[in-house]
């Protein structure tokens, strides 16, 4: 048990070493939020991929296509045209507000009733995401790894 504690810890201490160096150069919350607005496209396409790509896209993708055959190609070629539409129709109306978040928008454009109650939707579609998320492959593991105590 001593070295998972000592491995957590330095684990902990790790991050945070690396998190103060890599945040030396941030002046302002613009630097910190948007990266000062000075990133590639692509770097930020990937993030957004990859936060957006989970264990249930991994897990659930491949046994949905082998079940339904290829119906799964058409729902991707739909979130294909929905990133078209964002890149092309949205991002040109948003990009030159400068704004960190869309719920920044909405409160402008509306009020902030408004972003209030879209930011809360969005927390809580989420963490049903989240629990999801974590539930799933918890599953999978569970059919294949035995742990003590759990059954």
């Amino acid at each position: 048990r001593t070295p998972d504690y000592v491995l957590i810890a330095v684990y902990l201490v790790g991050i945070i070493v690396v998190g103060s160096l890599l945040a030396r150069g941030q002046k302002t919350s613009d630097d910190y939020f948007v990266a000062g607005r000075r990133m590639h496209w692509f770097p930020l396409a990937l993030s957004i991929w990859a936060s957006l790509t989970s264990a249930n896209s991994m897990l659930g993708g491949p046994a949905y296509g082998y079940s339904q055959d290829l119906q799964y190609v058409s729902m991707s070629l739909v979130s294909l045209l929905g990133a078209l539409f964002a890149i092309y129709l949205v991002l040109p109306l948003l990009h030159p507000l400068r704004l960190t978040t869309a719920y920044t928008y909405l409160e402008m454009r509306y009020s902030l009733a408004v972003r209030t109650v879209g930011s809360a939707l969005f927390m809580l579609l989420r963490g049903g995401w989240l629990a999801s998320v974590i539930y799933a492959p918890s599953l999978a593991l569970s059919g294949v790894i035995h742990v003590a105590g759990f059954s």
